[in-house]
């Protein structure tokens, strides 16, 4: 599994499944390697019975969160993350499933509620980061957005589109500073 050869993994994860039947977790794993390696329906079947072995088996919720919202979803994606948070209260990865997932939706503001739950429970990311100053930027709150912007290309130097909208949106010479990294980039 780790090794992303999830073929494999599937193999011997029936293997064991077939020496501890009642091993939720051995599920869960065998889920998570369909997942990965596309067959969502399989994933969907062993998340299914992790559950009924340990119903709160937050992984195979959050699994199946996954799955909705890859299928675009959203209701279904945010009841499985809430449902996983209900269970883990540090359960970042399924804030962040329904912030997108409300994000998808056009529900900026609830979208943002969960993201910055994340954000307050310790979650740094790029990408978090991004759409969060995103949200703020088109809600006008450009004070919120341009530290967010400035630390989301702290942890990605590449982001092109952030270097330009801070050039637009902070003054003086450090907004020329994002100017000339935006067409730096762009040259690239």
């Amino acid at each position: 599994y780790n090794r992303q050869v999830y073929d494999s993994a599937i193999y011997f994860y029936r293997l064991a499944i077939q020496k501890d039947p009642e091993n939720a977790d051995l599920y869960l794993d065998l889920g998570n390697a369909f997942l990965n390696a596309n067959k969502t329906d399989s994933a969907m079947i062993e998340y299914d019975r992790a559950l009924a072995i340990e119903p709160k088996t937050e992984g195979a919720i959050h699994g199946k969160g996954i799955i909705y919202y890859n299928r675009k979803q959203y209701s279904r994606a945010i009841e499985s993350g809430e449902i996983a948070v209900g269970i883990n209260p540090d359960c970042n990865d399924a804030r962040l499933l329904i912030g997108d997932s409300f994000y998808n939706s056009s529900q900026l503001d609830s979208a943002m509620r969960w993201y910055e739950e994340a954000y307050s429970k310790g979650y740094r990311s790029a990408g978090l980061s991004h759409v969060m100053a995103y949200i703020y930027d088109n809600k006008g709150n450009t004070q919120r957005a341009i530290p967010l912007y400035q630390e989301a290309i702290s942890y990605d130097t590449t982001r092109t589109e952030i270097y330009q909208r801070l050039g637009e949106i902070v003054a003086g010479e450090e907004g020329n500073q994002y100017r000339q990294k935006a067409a730096q980039y762009q040259k690239r």
